[in-house]
This record gives C-alpha cells, structure tokens and sequence, in this order.
C-alpha cells in the first residue's frame, strides 16, 4: 500500500522533472534559432534563460501542490478510516462488555435458583369461632438455603351450600376477606416444617364469621376459599414468592350457633407462580 502510494507521488514529481526539461529544450532551441542571428544576442538569451528559470519553478510550485494535495487526500482517508476502526473497536469493547455482564448475570440467576429457598404450603385448616378466624398452615422449605422475613397474604371466600351446590353468598358484607401474617422473625432452615397461624383482624373476623354463621343458621353447610402468597428473602437478598390456592374442606353445621367452633380437615393444595 505506502509503495503504491509513494509510487504516485514519485510520478508527480517525474512529470514536473519532464515538463521542466521541455521547457529547458525549448529555451536552447529559441537561443539557437532566434538569438543566434540577433544583433541583441546578449538581452535575447537572458530573456530566454528567464523565461526558462520561470517555467522551472512553476512546474515545481504546480508538482509540489499536486504533491501535496495527494498526500492530504491520502491522509483524509486514512484518518476516515481510522476513525471507522476505532467506532468498530469501542463496538467490540461495549459488545464484550455485554456479553460478559449478560454471563454473569445467568450465572448468578443459575446460582440464586439451585441454592435458594423453596417455600411451598405443605397443610391448611382454618378454625372458625364466634370471636375469632385463625388459618393454622405448615409451610416448608424444600430448598438449600435459609429462607429470611417470611411473610403470608391471603385472601378468602365463603361458599354457602344451596341445592348441593356451594354458591358464593350475596349481600354487601359478602366479599373477599384479606388476612396477612407480617412473620419478619420466622426463619425457615433446609428441608424444615415451621407452623404459621393467620389471625384476622377483627372487622374481617367478624364478617367472615357472619358469613359462617348465616349459613349454619340456615340449615346449610359452608366451604372456604382461599388463596395465598408466601413471600420471603433468600441468601441473595432477592425476595421471591409462591403462590398456594386451596378450598377448605367442608365445613359442617355444628350443633349449635352459639358459642360455635368449627375446625376443617386440612386442604389439597394447588401452588402456583404469581
């Protein structure tokens, strides 16, 4: 590449060197024809000789601008061109560093999921009274690491049975009762049961026991929904979750509706990804 180039500025310089010597060829020519029979021989040479001095050194300027111009151009290129490998270096560099970043991000979600806890809902009953609603559960880990600041949040729905069918109940007290078990202080070790109570709070407590006892008080049988959250904070600091949807098993009219206690079978539980 530099020989090809420094090839044509060579030739540039040639062609001035050529153009040089005519115009010198030329100069003697004109002093042999014109001045040799001149009685001003002296004045008609120098004036040749002149011309010739000045037709020299403007085909030089001419070559050494051509000279120039090329190397500038060449030099252009050579600086657009760099600057295009430098954009394609910084691209491989931000590329790598991506990637690299992109690793480790798998690696540490690869290393998260095979050493962290595993929270599932093993058992459920819930205990109905006339003064307070307690969802009695056992929770297990069945990962390989401690889950932290265990927390549970659920929400539950009472079914009345009507012609064999357990039907939601109507009215504006009937809907959906929320509990939470805020459990900061429960920490869940490796292949460990850990008993969790939920108790509602008292507004909740009575109206879902209402919604028991209207049933009971009508002759009729009731069933509990309910849907949980288990959240907890694994040894990565991450806090990951499971969910657990499970119906109470029925429950059954006690003999009076006063003073009533009510204690389910426990539940088939189905866990899910919220």
């Amino acid at each position: 590449m530099y020989a090809t180039l420094s090839w044509h500025s060579t030739a540039l310089e040639n062609e001035a060197t050529q153009r040089t010597e005519i115009h010198r060829q030329n100069a003697e020519d004109r002093i042999k024809w014109v001045c040799g029979s001149s009685i001003t021989s002296p004045d008609c040479i120098a004036e040749a000789r002149q011309s010739q001095r000045e037709n020299e050194r403007e085909e030089q300027d001419l070559a050494a601008q051509k000279v120039t111009a090329w190397w500038t151009k060449i030099m252009g290129v050579a600086a657009l061109i760099g600057m295009g490998l430098s954009a394609v270096g910084v691209w491989l560099v931000k590329t790598t560093f991506d990637e690299t970043r992109r690793s480790n991000e798998i690696a540490l979600a690869s290393a998260a999921h095979q050493f962290s806890a595993d929270l599932k809902v093993e058992s459920a009953q819930i205990d109905i009274m006339d003064s307070a609603v307690m969802l009695d559960m056992t929770i297990i880990n069945s990962g390989s690491t401690v889950a932290h600041n265990v927390k549970v949040n659920g929400s539950f729905v009472v079914y009345a049975e009507k012609e064999g069918q357990f039907l939601p109940q109507s009215g504006p007290d009937v809907k959906s009762r929320k509990a939470t078990a805020n459990l900061n202080s429960l920490t869940i070790g490796t292949s460990e049961n850990s008993n969790c109570l939920i108790w509602f709070d008292e507004r909740d407590t009575v109206l879902l026991g209402k919604q028991v006892l209207e049933c009971f008080r009508e002759g009729k049988n009731a069933l509990l929904q309910a849907n949980l959250i288990v959240s907890w904070e694994d040894i990565f600091g991450q806090v990951r979750s499971v969910g657990a949807r499970f119906s109470i098993a029925e429950l059954k009219q006690p003999k009076s509706t006063r003073n009533f206690y009510v204690k389910s079978q426990p539940a088939r539980i189905t866990h899910y990804k919220p």
